[in-house]
């Protein structure tokens, strides 16, 4: 039986931690917050910081993160 992710049930939020800010722990911490779950972001720096390195969403990317996570309030 395979998993049918837009078949949404009613179950009470839970309140996650995840660890690490990188491009998954920050989509994971989207997705669950907009399905209505408490998240808490655990990273190794205090704060924001420029540590020499990039990171680039190409358009797809993007669609993939706005399409399966729009709330279905919108």
């Amino acid at each position: 039986m395979r998993y049918n992710w837009r078949q949404r049930t009613q179950a009470a939020p839970l309140k996650i931690a995840i660890a690490g800010c990188g491009i998954s722990g920050l989509a994971s911490a989207l997705l669950l917050s907009r399905q209505g779950h408490s998240i808490v972001l655990f990273d190794q720096f205090d704060a924001p910081a420029s540590v020499g390195s990039g990171m680039m969403l190409q358009p797809t990317g993007m669609a993939a993160l706005e399409s399966p996570c729009r709330s279905q309030t919108t």
